[in-house]
């Protein structure tokens, strides 16, 4: 599978990095945090981007605040992203195609725009991209142009049957 790949060695020992600097925040060592951010930051001249991958026009609660708390406790910008699998070779005619893609993408600008709000609130650098497209084909895509380090995604609705559960639940993952 596409994310087994994607989770390497290295990509264990920064998370582990992230975590140790999280830590010191969350005990209120923000020098300490600092401190060990700055080491891994050194080596990189880009800035590291969180990406927040939402296979739907929506972002959740739940999906924001997370990811707002999770930049903001790290100095990340973060990469806001709506996708859906909207296929050209979908049995619909072409207007109503036409219809449905014009209507994810209003979707995804008004959800975008109460991410947007919140961020600017906590003084957070974000920027919005939508692709019609499956997620994991977004990711690959977004990971090619951009130095994201991290990843929040909702979870994958084939591995659970209740809608509710889909909800509350996220995936978080590195790409290190």
């Amino acid at each position: 599978m596409f994310f087994k790949k994607l989770f390497s060695k290295k990509a264990r020992e920064k998370l582990e990095k992230y975590q140790e600097a999280v830590t010191f925040a969350e005990e209120g060592d923000i020098k300490g945090a600092s401190q060990l951010l700055q080491e891994k930051s050194s080596s990189n001249t880009i800035s590291p981007k969180l990406l927040v991958l939402s296979e739907s026009s929506n972002f959740s609660e739940k999906m924001m605040d997370y990811s707002l708390d999770m930049a903001k406790r790290m100095g990340y910008k973060i990469l806001a992203c709506n996708s859906a699998p909207i296929k050209n070779d979908t049995p619909f005619n072409q207007e109503l195609k036409q219809n449905l893609e014009k209507s994810f993408l209003e979707e995804s600008k008004r959800s975008f725009a109460r991410f947007q709000e919140k961020a600017k609130e906590l003084g957070i650098e974000i920027e919005h991209k939508v692709f019609l497209l499956a997620k994991e084909k977004a990711l690959e895509i977004l990971s090619q142009e951009n130095p994201i380090e991290f990843v929040i995604s909702d979870i994958d609705r084939e591995y659970t049957t209740n809608a509710e559960q889909a909800e509350e639940r996220l995936c978080v993952y590195s790409l290190c």
